[in-house]
């Protein structure tokens, strides 16, 4: 509990002053696990008291000498971050507080007996700037105000703040954190929903790309973070609000969905996190029962089926035709990436979404036929790299040298291949006379490798 001398002392505002929070509740020993709990409720009360103290006495502070008071001379210290009592009261949404001090500085505008008809619009820009300064100050990482109000989920005074003219118009969609992040983005990455709607009333853009990561500048957008935490609920509310953020490149020139990717080359490999699930790629596993798929290939299963509702069928296919910065698209970048399950994934989605039958060899959708979806797809299939490869030659490259023959994926994936290849193909031309009389340029300037001439062959067996 405060007393009143405690309550005088903090309120002597002469000489320069240091409050530590951290220091209102005593070591707890082995009840630290609570500490933290009864730390934050200690603060509260503090803040509680201090605001009854300050509105129930009278002032006579000159308003020059108020400000400096509030951005300078009193500052609070917690967990080693030093900040002013505008921080801390949006730290600990007391709302109150701030209405108090803009209400502080009109009083004092009223009763400055400076202020005369020829001088009232200097004083009131004067204050408006003063004030500006307030909700502007910074802490010692730099953090104005606004920052501590989303991250601890003060609504009331994020509102507050978003309605000064100076915060909207400075702050809002142009002060980043030490991370690179807006305030929207830092509400965003904490999944507060709501405080994302709240920040877009006061007009913060969501789909602006920026940020850093690791500490090292690395620009993306917010659909690449969802992507990349594989955050289905971040990508449906991203969607929800400005699903063109499906198509926004990173600094290596990839849209979000190569995100979805996880690199398998070489013999050192993360951990993969799994998902038992009894819908999976729109199926369940066998008669209904569950089945148990990498985490990362669940979730882009799940980007698949949604993605013509989440982004529109337009943007879900020019992010499917998108390429990084080798020119290659999702698919191609899979096989690249030795993440064949992806492949596998990506294949069937292509081959049951859009209803095509191989073994018709009618080369036609089924249901009477769908050519927007068809030239899609030949787009999709047919599309070259900057080496002048399909998917088909980038197969040949890159898969018999990551596994056997006699392995099931590859089998599997080659069929897959040979289906979709039949299905885009207006004439009766096998892959592998295809492959032969349509070379890439890697395949023409190595046709004597000796990796290369295993891929043939591996590729001619399975045929």
């Amino acid at each position: 509990m405060v007393s009143k001398d405690q309550e005088d002392a903090c309120l002597n505002v002469s000489s320069f002053s240091l409050i530590y929070l951290d220091h209102l509740v005593p070591s707890l020993g082995q009840k630290q696990l609570n500490s933290n709990q009864q730390l934050e409720k200690a603060i509260i009360y503090f803040v509680d008291t201090l605001i009854r103290a300050l509105c129930s006495r009278e002032w006579n502070m000159p308003y020059h000498q108020f400000i400096n008071v509030l951005s300078s001379r009193v500052l609070f210290v917690k967990d080693r971050q030093q900040f002013s009592l505008v921080h801390l009261a949006c730290d600990t949404n007391r709302v109150n507080l701030l209405e108090w001090i803009q209400l502080y500085s009109s009083d004092n505008l009223r009763n400055d007996n400076s202020v005369n008809s020829n001088t009232v619009n200097r004083n009131v820009n004067n204050t408006m700037d003063q004030n500006c300064l307030l909700w502007s100050v910074k802490d010692s990482n730099g953090l104005e105000p606004l920052f501590y109000a989303v991250n601890s989920g003060a609504k009331d005074c994020v509102a507050f703040l978003c309605s000064q003219k100076s915060v909207r118009e400075e702050q809002l969609n142009l002060r980043r954190d030490c991370f690179g992040n807006l305030p929207i983005v830092s509400a965003f990455k904490r999944r507060d929903y709501e405080m994302c709607d709240l920040l877009q009333l006061f007009g913060a853009q969501i789909d602006l790309s920026g940020g850093l990561t690791f500490g090292m500048g690395v620009q993306e957008s917010l659909m690449h973070y969802a992507m990349r935490k594989k955050d289905i609920q971040a990508v449906r509310y991203l969607a929800l609000h400005s699903s063109k953020t499906i198509l926004k490149k990173n600094h290596r020139g990839e849209i979000p969905l190569f995100h979805c990717l996880k690199d398998k080359r070489g013999m050192f490999r993360d951990s993969e996190e799994e998902v038992t699930t009894t819908n999976f790629g729109g199926k369940g596993g066998c008669d209904g029962c569950a089945v148990t798929v990498p985490s990362h290939v669940y979730f882009l299963s799940t980007i698949l089926e949604e993605g013509k509702t989440l982004f529109g069928q337009e943007q879900f296919h020019k992010a499917l035709l998108s390429k990084n910065g080798f020119g290659r698209n999702i698919l191609m970048e899979s096989i690249v990436m030795n993440d064949l399950e992806v492949t596998r994934v990506i294949c069937n989605f292509l081959l049951s979404r859009y209803g095509f039958s191989a073994a018709s060899n009618m080369h036609l959708p089924a249901g009477g036929g769908d050519s927007g979806n068809l030239n899609f797809l030949k787009q999709l299939i047919h599309d070259r790299d900057l080496e002048d490869s399909t998917i088909f030659h980038i197969a040949f490259r890159y898969i018999g040298c990551y596994l056997s023959i006699t392995n099931s994926t590859i089998r599997e994936i080659f069929k897959l291949l040979k289906e979709l290849f039949a299905v885009t193909q207006p004439s009766k031309q096998s892959l592998k006379d295809f492959m032969k009389s349509n070379p890439s340029k890697y395949h023409k300037l190595s046709s004597g490798s000796k990796s290369i001439s295993k891929s043939i062959n591996l590729w001619i067996k399975l045929e």
